[in-house]
């Protein structure tokens, strides 16, 4: 046995999909209209970026011009660096004769705490003094006193003993 469909139950079948299909293209077009006002805003929030970019190299432009010329901002400034030290000279090895150049300089350098005398070699090497057996008994003597002035220095107004 068949049943009979009604007309009207066909157009209200027809009329749900009509409308489905009228959402869906809501929603595209919604869609869509949200892409573009995204690309809008973006595109004006880059607009204002650059203006501010341009605005700050402005101002900086105005305010390199009202600076004063002197003679601290020519090409001629003191770096503090002196010439010799800026060739590639400086930063090469230094060559054996300029090794024992500056060995071969022997000073005499006090030390002030003790009094004693030392003979130091170029780069801080101290070295012996060959001295006589009075000069020898000499220096003792004042090393000595030296020690023991240092040391009545250090300890004064402690309790010692």
């Amino acid at each position: 046995m068949k049943v009979k469909r009604s007309h009207s139950s066909g157009r209200s079948r027809r009329s749900r999909q009509q409308q489905r299909k009228l959402k869906k293209l809501q929603k595209k077009e919604a869609k869509r209209e949200r892409k573009v006002a995204k690309a809008q805003r973006k595109a004006l929030k880059k607009q204002q970026k650059e203006e501010r970019k341009a605005e700050k190299r402005r101002r900086k432009e105005l305010k390199r011009q009202k600076r004063p010329v002197d003679a601290a901002s020519s090409s001629t400034v003191d770096c503090g660096v002196p010439l010799d030290l800026m060739n590639t000279r400086a930063r090469a090895p230094e060559t054996r004769e300029e090794y024992e150049a500056r060995q071969a300089i022997v000073r005499r350098v006090l030390d002030p705490e003790t009094g004693r005398s030392r003979l130091v070699k170029g780069d801080g090497e101290i070295i012996e003094e060959c001295v006589s057996r009075e000069r020898h008994m000499d220096i003792n003597r004042q090393a000595t006193a030296g020690d023991g002035a240092e040391f009545q220095r250090k300890s004064v107004g402690w309790n010692v003993g």
